[in-house]
């Protein structure tokens, strides 16, 4: 859908393009169905790497700030891309709105792929103390290639004392266009029960059916 030439190379020109970024998808957030602990997530990683920059620049600049400032850019990056490539998908947001952000209008000429039809099978390892691995493929494949179409894979999850009855009990979703996904969690989280379910999305943003609800463990 998008180049990830978008993204300024430099870093005072990435910052300047990441806090219009920022400000209009924070106004927006709620009409284009953008969860608030995204929102507040992208405000996060914008903030620090802001930050890092001006100790960069500043006397006090070391190559342990540098390498700092380097790793902040590359996870404020990893979370704009993100978005774009599954949160700014939503068909309410217009080509003109996508111009304002820094992105380029929609490609209207490839080839439409048909919504998704199967659901990805979870396989959670937790083997890695605070971590959690989820794996995933298509229903009843051996492989881990994702189905003919299919941009990616929504993850829905929450840390809950009771077993879920639905999905609307998962409050937490999450995006990921390649197997495996990983979880970190916290040392007071180690010992809850969490649950997932997922579902695959096409490069249009339409849905397939969510999978069964799986939980285990957070080690």
């Amino acid at each position: 859908m998008y180049s990830q030439t978008y993204l300024p190379r430099k870093d005072a020109e990435l910052l300047s393009w990441c806090n219009n970024f920022t400000a209009i998808v924070t106004a927006n957030a709620e009409s284009w169905e953008i969860p608030t602990t995204e929102v507040t997530n992208l405000q996060s990683k914008l903030s620090d790497f802001e930050s890092l920059i001006a100790k960069a620049k500043s006397p006090a600049r070391s190559s342990i700030i540098v390498t700092e400032k380097n790793e902040s850019r590359k996870a404020l990056v990893a979370t704009i891309r993100e978005l774009v490539n599954f949160r700014l998908k939503n068909p309410v947001i217009s080509d003109s709105q996508l111009v304002t952000l820094g992105l380029r209008p929609r490609d209207r000429t490839k080839t439409l792929s048909p919504a998704p039809v199967t659901y990805p099978e979870l396989q959670i390892d937790r083997s890695v103390m605070r971590q959690l691995t989820v794996h995933y493929r298509d229903t009843g494949s051996e492989r881990k290639a994702k189905p003919a179409g299919v941009h990616g894979v929504e993850i829905r999850w929450s840390i809950l004392s009771v077993p879920p009855t639905s999905v609307d009990n998962l409050i937490t979703s999450s995006f990921s266009t390649k197997t495996p996904f990983v979880m970190s969690f916290n040392e007071d989280d180690r010992g809850k029960w969490v649950y997932f379910c997922a579902r695959w999305e096409n490069n249009r943003g339409e849905k397939g059916p969510w999978s069964e609800i799986v939980g285990t463990v957070i080690p």
